[in-house]
């Protein structure tokens, strides 16, 4: 009987463990369960912020959302199953040294060369009596009459060559010196009203005229026509400007993102649609050192010869720029190599030594002027311009380290060529880049409270302390005085974050008003509210109230709180565009001033405002 009762004790036992491994449901072991992730609650703008249930993020309002304890890999690194990858469309590339050649894209158009522009000017005053070239686009030659002018300086001046000439064949040896010196200064007269040497023998011969011939200092064209016949002019009025075209200069415009692809020296390809298919060639002879403030470009000038007079002035250039850079940051033209060049006119290129054949200076090499000549082993790193994250001046780019390992890294990108950026330094050739899906990684890592491109090692954002603003305390000032500016600056601050423009505009201006009575006025919050006057938008007054802030504080340090004994330091790390700012306020919650109502809780309270001071 007892051996029947075992046996169906132990039957049972069997039949209650077959009904409990074969019931449908998870069976989840005790240990299992202690070992589950915890979920955790997170703000996507303030990831600091953790919660384990859902709510709002006490600083900005926002949602939470679900985040999860991992601590997985480094503070930078984030590991990613193969499912995850795959929903994150995560793609890498190999870091590549190549050179990335870019094709400098420039418009401009055809100018003079100033040192080919003459003018033809009245060597004295008198009456224009006849242009023998009576309109513009006129070609001349020079030493080809251009104007005849009645002078009475000229009348002047022949009559005294004549009287010395007349006196020097007579008179003892005395009388003669002088009027050979009469006759020399009277035939320099001359010469400076424009007569040569033939002119001025003829006169002395006799022939007389109240007219002086102008001639044309250079061939060229005529580009301007100052005056009409029978006007009278004075002496240096332009009556004529020549411009020889033989040689005519390129003005270019180039963007501030292509001056690292370009090089005094370089050569240039460009075109003109009066002859569409042909393409003319020159050398980049001057980069203008400052930027045009209007356009944002930069001038660059080519100077060419024009033996053709194909280039008019004022043609529309289309041009372009073979450019590569060398690892080192440097121009690359291999062509260059063993070349010397002038320093002054960079289209004068030599093999070797000499003198520049338009000025007459020594040659130098190439290499001396800035070009990089060597294409040996000096291929730049590349990455895809997908794969940094730019923000401002850091760029974050995440290396595949491992089977679902991405590490963020800070690196130093040079110039973008096309759909590529140079790498300067922070990545090796081969390592494997995120160029799809980088950004994702990032925003997974915020939520994580890892480090990112916003937070990047060594650089997580701390709540500043108060900044110690040198100030002059007012000796004089009344308790009752320093309460009002107190207020008044509290009430400033209640305003702005009300978004109530017409109070924030009265205090502010009614603390300026206050400070400037004072005497002295502390100078550091006499220049933060120096700007404020009536019609001040509520962005406006919000910039004046964050550096007037600063100053209150330092004042409140040394004079005390006024007797408000629950003002407290409050910090915003998103106002100014992430920049952060502070301000004082009373109690715990958190009123902000910078954003209103559109986020009035962000922010924390950095430390109590002490309620003594200097102030007794």
């Amino acid at each position: 009987m007892k051996n029947l009762k075992n046996i169906a004790l132990i039957a049972l036992s069997a039949l209650v463990l077959i009904m409990w491994v074969s019931w449908p449901g998870p069976k989840t072991s005790p240990a299992t369960m202690t070992q589950a992730k915890v979920s955790v609650w997170t703000c996507p703008m303030h990831p600091e912020i953790r919660r384990n249930k859902p709510g709002t993020c006490p600083k900005c309002g926002m949602d939470l959302v679900e985040a999860h304890d991992d601590e997985e890999g480094g503070s930078w690194s984030l590991a990613l199953s193969e499912q995850a990858q795959k929903l994150a469309e995560i793609r890498t590339q190999p870091v590549e040294r190549r050179f990335a050649p870019k094709i400098v894209r420039l418009v401009g158009k055809v100018t003079y060369d100033e040192k080919k522009v003459s003018s033809i000017a009245a060597r004295s005053t008198g009456r224009i009596e006849r242009l023998y070239v009576d309109y513009t686009g006129v070609q001349v030659r020079a030493g080809d009459h251009m104007v005849d002018l009645y002078s009475p300086d000229l009348v002047a001046a022949q009559q005294e060559l004549l009287q010395a000439s007349k006196t020097l064949g007579a008179g003892a040896s005395t009388i003669q010196g002088f009027s050979e010196q009469r006759r020399n200064a009277a035939r320099e007269k001359l010469s400076l009203l424009g007569l040569n040497s033939d002119q001025i023998e003829a006169i002395e011969r006799g022939e007389f005229s109240n007219r002086l011939t102008l001639y044309a200092p250079i061939g060229g064209v005529v580009i301007a026509k100052h005056v009409r016949e029978g006007v009278y002019v004075n002496t240096g009025d332009p009556i004529y400007t020549v411009a020889d075209l033989s040689r005519v200069w390129i003005q270019l415009e180039a963007y501030e993102s292509d001056l690292a692809w370009l090089h005094f020296g370089q050569d240039v390809r460009f075109a003109v649609e009066a002859f569409p298919g042909r393409a003319f060639h020159g050398r980049i002879v001057f980069i203008d050192p400052l930027l045009n403030p209007e356009t944002r470009t930069v001038r660059l000038r080519i100077d060419l010869p024009n033996p053709e007079n194909l280039l008019k002035p004022d043609m529309f250039v289309r041009a372009e720029v073979d450019a590569r850079i060398s690892s080192n940051g440097k121009v690359l033209d291999p062509s260059l190599k063993g070349k010397w060049i002038s320093p002054m006119h960079p289209e004068i290129v030599k093999d070797g030594p000499g003198q520049c054949d338009v000025c007459g200076m020594d040659l130098v090499p190439a290499e001396s002027m800035g070009f990089e000549t060597n294409p040996i082993n000096e291929a730049p790193l590349v990455i895809p311009a997908s794969a940094p994250l730019i923000t401002g001046e850091t760029a974050v780019v995440y290396v595949a380290v491992g089977s679902g390992q991405y590490e963020g890294r800070q690196i130093v990108l040079g110039p973008r060529s096309g759909n590529d950026y140079i790498v300067l330094s922070g990545l090796e050739e081969g390592e494997q880049v995120v160029v799809q899906g980088a950004f994702k990684i990032d925003s997974e890592l915020q939520i994580r409270l890892k480090n990112s491109m916003l937070y990047p090692p060594k650089t997580q954002p701390e709540i500043s302390q108060p900044a110690q603003v040198p100030s002059i305390i007012p000796g004089q000032m009344a308790p009752a005085q320093w309460d009002k500016w107190i207020h008044t600056y509290l009430a400033w601050s209640q305003a702005l974050a009300a978004d109530d423009l017409e109070k924030a505009q009265s205090a502010a201006l009614q603390l300026k008003q206050y400070v400037m009575q004072s005497n002295p006025p502390p100078p550091a919050l006499m220049e933060s509210l120096a700007s404020l006057q009536t019609g001040t938008e509520l962005d406006s007054l919000r910039n004046v109230f964050g550096s007037a802030s600063e100053a209150i504080f330092s004042l409140v340090q040394a004079w005390g709180s006024a007797g408000h004994t629950d003002l407290g330091w409050f910090h915003c790390p998103m106002a100014f565009q992430n920049q952060g700012a502070n301000w004082i306020q009373p109690g715990d919650t958190v009123a902000n001033p910078y954003f209103g109502a559109a986020m009035l809780r962000c922010g924390s309270k950095v430390s109590d405002v002490p309620a003594g001071g200097g102030h007794e």
